[in-house]
């Protein structure tokens, strides 16, 4: 019977499958599985991560001025010490997703864009892999209000979830909005750091991590 790893790892709902089969014996060295946060568990912050590097994942976005009226949002994104696996593909919801490319990869024998998705074959221990793209990520939610949804962010395996690191900038300069909310709230193992029109997070986590901003069109003189 052939079993999966999952992993949540992009912004709108983008899913790694692969083949643990195949896999590089040892990839789960260094995690307690009896520590490992069942799917029945809530999201749990970590205050500090392990000792041994995991998957380490990246985002740079740009609210253009063009995204309110869209939802479109250019999207940088970087996956470091990737698990060992011979196959895994990473998952786009179907139409949220466009010009989308890889940048550059590292310890992996083959990847390349295959319709809403990027396949890898061959992932290596310690891999990493750079992507750039275009997400429909911001809705209108009410008169002048705007909602920005990211995740579900996750590192899943069978019946549970591992560490994972997500480091999250946001840059909306351009996009004429100011923040003025955002879930879940700042907190030891999700640390936010605010500056003008700049929003950014550095979090140590398992389970599932969903990230709801909420905007609003900013007032004149602002």
């Amino acid at each position: 019977m052939r079993r999966y790893l999952s992993l949540t790892l992009c912004l709108v709902t983008a899913i790694v499958v692969a083949q643990e089969e195949n896999a590089e014996e040892g990839w789960l060295d260094g995690i307690d599985q009896e520590e490992v946060n069942g799917f029945d568990r809530e999201l749990v912050f970590l205050e500090q991560g392990p000792y041994k590097p995991v998957h380490h994942h990246y985002h740079s976005i740009l609210l253009g001025s063009s995204s309110i009226q869209d939802g479109w949002v250019r999207v940088n994104q970087c996956h470091y010490h990737l698990d060992p696996v011979a196959q895994s593909q990473i998952v786009f919801r179907t139409g949220r997703v466009r010009e989308l490319r890889i940048l550059s990869r590292e310890g992996i024998t083959s990847a390349w864009i295959e319709s809403d998705s990027v396949q890898l074959e061959d992932v290596s221990k310690g891999a990493s892999l750079c992507l750039q793209g275009e997400l429909k990520l911001l809705t209108k939610v009410g008169e002048d209000a705007y909602l920005l949804r990211s995740g579900p962010f996750m590192r899943r395996f069978l019946d549970g979830y591992y560490p994972l690191r997500v480091v999250y900038e946001l840059d909306y300069q351009d996009a004429d909005l100011e923040l003025v909310e955002f879930t879940p709230p700042a907190q030891a193992g999700f640390n936010v750091i605010q500056e003008s029109q700049k929003f950014r997070f550095d979090s140590w986590f398992e389970g599932r991590l969903d990230i709801n901003l909420i905007f609003k069109k900013r007032t004149e003189g602002k």
